[in-house]
């Protein structure tokens, strides 16, 4: 079955129906005209390219810009010069997946799968069917036996309950240490693998046993619970009828790590000749290695097609590195033109991918209709896309809609989130005298907020904040939600075939929005764009979470066919984008190089300012001598917006132990514990130590606080 292009394209008015047309026997390829054929330029581009085995070719494909039917396109292709070639097509969701088997548009003898499903084949274990997505920290306590090391390690703690408490927060450490583990593709764990906060210094008294733990602690019990797992899995590959211990957990991540590390050691896994990697800049070092990397190169040398928008990496919490951009390839592609929407969005989609004035990323809208972007106020029916779960209750509380859905039935209904906030709010207001969460029982409020804190529970410190604005507020929480949820619909398919038909409000977060599109949308207005537009040119190649803002902001401003709605933000942010737009960014010098404030320091590489930063920090600790004046200590080299040098490239993991290092060296408790012998400062000079302290802990703090989120 041959693909259709007018089928499976946004259509486009005076392109001719390819239905007819379409052939791929060698003999009627020649007579086949151009302009019957339904494609772009771009596109006819990839179909005619002729790879040689072993190439690895990227196709840059923006939104909307038909990268699917590319697809299809180039499998029926490949088999028409070949029919005994071996495709295969991995794809990062599993509902995407579904979606691609079912739509008729690829050759029945091309294999479509993920790459965790690809893993399973592999390995034999499609029997296994591992229903979990991370571990149990009670499993991991107990394989362990944390309880008792934190018994013999800190003695006793007061109460078998906290001793339980804290080998549960150990475990959690363990956890993120194995989850940054198994989404390298490193074959046991290091020490970068360790979670950055594992060993920070408490911001309390309370949490200062943090720092006595060693990091080699934490890479052993990682090593641990990995090992236990990769076992279990070379046994039950030879006996299926074995059943899971209690005491391990089997998850996606887990097994396609052992896949990964088997491919290095054997040559398991399916004889392609063909791999067409889709979504592949959210893959992460592991999944990367599978595919295209060095597991598949000392394999079977397949032709690797790897497709994807390096602006639309949404999944960097789960471990999406930039393999695909730092990949090698042997010939790139780009698809720029989208049929999705029109001449509007695609001008406002291009202002957002230059922000930075390097950036020569583009999108072109091809559909007949130009669009039109609106303010807020003049939305009522249509799709709200937020930034968080959060922000999806925040549009709640302010626009109360007539009648409303949630796109996702994952995402937490009105009616538990109302019970969730109501326990809360008596266990804030001293209601109640006990909380339980995450399997523990909290006493005190501040003891919950601190265990959040300190185990990184975001979803919980949202649910904390919002309570505590509703209580400024004087919000009558249970009134708004008793509103909210007698307008809500539980299910908008129930109503309507299209989610354009539906006559009300849907929303979903910009991650669950990926890969979809509406007639109108709402962009709201928690997408910081207060932020964004702070951002200089220097500030937005400094951190890749500058960088995520924005790409936010791109796929969600993408998602629009013809009506885009902004609130007042966003309004604002569209205006400073014209008027960026219109206006010279930086003047230029004689030689034509841009004039910067920062001098001589931005021309060096902020790779080698961190490393002289570095070698001065180990002078100035291992010299000895007093110190006589602040310039004497080695100050971050960096400008004042990127006092760390942190760089694009770097994942949030290597930022946020920059940051790691900063707090430990130069927060003013910390320095002056460890160098209060050497100071010989005048009160005058020690005032002025403390506050440039100060300045770089806060700088360190800022950055940490908004990588976290």
């Amino acid at each position: 079955m041959t693909p259709n292009s007018s089928q499976y394209q946004d259509s486009v008015p005076g392109r001719p129906s390819a239905r007819s047309q379409l052939s791929y026997n060698p003999e009627q390829r020649q007579a086949r005209e151009d302009s019957s054929f339904g494609l772009t330029e771009e596109q006819k581009a990839i179909l005619a390219h002729s790879p040689n085995r072993g190439d690895l070719i990227r196709i840059k494909a923006r939104a909307g810009t038909g990268k699917t039917t590319t697809v299809a396109f180039l499998c029926h292709e490949l088999l028409a010069r070949d029919p005994r070639q071996r495709i295969l097509y991995v794809i990062f969701a599993a509902h995407g997946s579904l979606e691609a088997k079912q739509s008729g548009k690829f050759p029945k003898n091309v294999a479509i799968m993920t790459s965790h499903a690809y893993a399973l084949k592999c390995l034999a274990l499609e029997r296994l069917s591992p229903k979990n997505s991370n571990y149990s920290k009670q499993n991991v306590a107990r394989l362990l036996q944390l309880q008792h090391w934190v018994h013999q390690t800190f003695g006793l703690l007061g109460s078998v309950r906290k001793m339980k408490q804290r080998a549960i927060t150990i475990a959690g450490y363990i956890i993120k240490t194995l989850e940054n583990f198994q989404h390298s593709e490193d074959t046991h764990v290091r020490e970068e693998h360790v979670f950055w906060r594992a060993t920070l210094p408490g911001v309390s008294p309370k949490s200062e046993w943090r720092s006595k733990i060693r990091t080699s602690h934490y890479v052993q019990w990682a090593q641990t619970v990995f090992d236990s797992v990769w076992h279990f899995l070379q046994e039950y590959a030879q006996d299926y009828r074995m059943r899971i211990p209690t005491h391990v957990e089997i998850t996606h991540d887990g097994y396609l790590k052992a896949f990964q590390l088997e491919r290095l050691h054997s040559r398991v896994g399916m004889q392609c000749d063909v791999v067409i990697v889709d979504e592949s800049q959210d893959m992460n070092a592991c999944q990367a290695c599978v595919l295209w990397g060095l597991a598949t190169r000392m394999n079977n040398q397949p032709t690797v097609y790897m497709v994807g928008d390096d602006r639309q990496r949404l999944f960097r919490f789960r471990g999406a590195s930039q393999q695909f951009e730092m990949s090698s390839p042997n010939m790139e592609f780009h698809l720029t033109g989208s049929f999705r929407f029109g001449e509007t969005i695609g001008r406002l989609a291009t202002m957002i991918l230059q922000q930075d004035e390097h950036s020569i990323d583009s999108v072109e809208g091809l559909a007949q209709q130009c669009g039109s972007v609106l303010p807020a106020e003049k939305f009522h029916r249509g799709v709200v896309i937020c930034r968080t779960n959060n922000g999806i209750y925040h549009y709640l509380q302010e626009a109360r809609p007539k009648k409303w859905a949630l796109f996702s039935s994952d995402t937490a209904s009105p009616l538990s989130y109302l019970k969730d906030l109501n326990r809360l709010q008596s266990f804030m207001a001293g209601e109640s005298q006990t909380y339980t969460f995450d399997g523990e029982e909290f006493h005190s409020f501040d003891e919950l907020k601190d265990f959040c804190s300190e185990t990184h529970q975001q979803d919980m410190m949202n649910q904390i904040a919002m309570m505590e604005k509703y209580q400024e507020e004087n919000t009558d929480i249970a009134g708004l939600f008793e509103n909210l949820i007698s307008t809500f619909v539980r299910d908008w398919r129930s109503q309507c075939h299209s989610i354009d038909d539906f006559d009300g409000v849907v929303l979903l977060t910009c991650h669950k929005a990926k890969g979809l599109e509406f007639n109108d949308v709402l962009v709201y207005d928690d997408f910081r764009f207060d932020e964004i537009m702070k951002l200089n040119r220097l500030s937005l190649l400094a951190s890749s979470f500058s960088r995520e803002m924005l790409d936010l902001v791109y796929v969600a401003v993408t998602r629009t066919k013809e009506r885009l709605y902004l609130c007042k933000e966003g309004l604002e942010y569209m205006e400073w984008l014209e008027k960026q737009r219109s206006d010279d960014h930086a003047p230029r010098n004689a030689n034509g190089a841009s004039s910067s404030p920062l001098g001589e320091a931005e021309e060096k590489c902020p790779a080698d300012l961190r490393e002289c930063a570095e070698r001065s920090w180990c002078r100035f600790t291992e010299m000895g001598g007093h110190i006589d004046s602040v310039a004497q200590i080695p100050w971050p080299l960096g400008p004042k917006d990127n006092p760390f040098c942190f760089e694009p490239s770097m994942t949030r993991t290597e930022q946020l132990k920059i940051c790691r290092a900063a707090l430990l060296r130069y927060h003013p408790d910390k320095f002056f514990q460890f160098f209060s012998t050497r100071l010989n400062l005048s009160p005058e000079d020690r005032d002025k130590l403390k506050n440039k302290l100060h300045c770089v802990t806060d700088q360190a703090n800022s950055f940490w606080k908004s990588l976290r989120e």
